[in-house]
């Protein structure tokens, strides 16, 4: 490896270290269904974003994104030492389709149509006030 690779390769694993985030692949949910509920939480206190999912939504969606925010402190605690929850934040939620699952349905004359079983992956990140 060249010199100038290096220093760009420490420079961004200097950058990756200061990132907090959880990550979730290929969840049976479209992505339309999450990003309904993740309008609400975005930018919210950690505490006042579960007290949301578990008092006032009851949708499939809201036990995911609790296990998502509490595996995401859980990764800030292992990486920066303990700290309360109140002092996190929501920062950023990332939304987008992970592909689809295509099933078939059987028509009359010889006629299929496709069933699209859509999934999605949500990126969260966790910040410091």
């Amino acid at each position: 490896m060249g010199k100038r690779k290096r220093i760009t390769s420490y420079k961004i694993k200097n950058i990756k270290k200061n990132i907090n985030y959880s990550l979730l692949r290929n969840i049976k949910i479209s992505y339309r269904k999450i990003r309904s509920v993740t309008n609400l939480i975005k930018g919210t206190n950690v505490n006042y974003a579960l007290n949301i999912l578990d008092n006032y939504i009851s949708i499939k969606s809201t036990n995911i994104l609790k296990n998502l925010i509490l595996s995401a402190v859980s990764n800030y605690i292992n990486k920066n030492g303990f700290i309360e929850k109140n002092k996190l934040y929501i920062n950023n939620i990332i939304v987008n389709s992970s592909g689809m699952r295509k099933r078939f349905k059987y028509a009359p004359q010889g006629r299929c149509h496709i069933i699209r079983k859509r999934l999605s992956y949500i990126k969260l990140y966790i910040k410091k006030k």
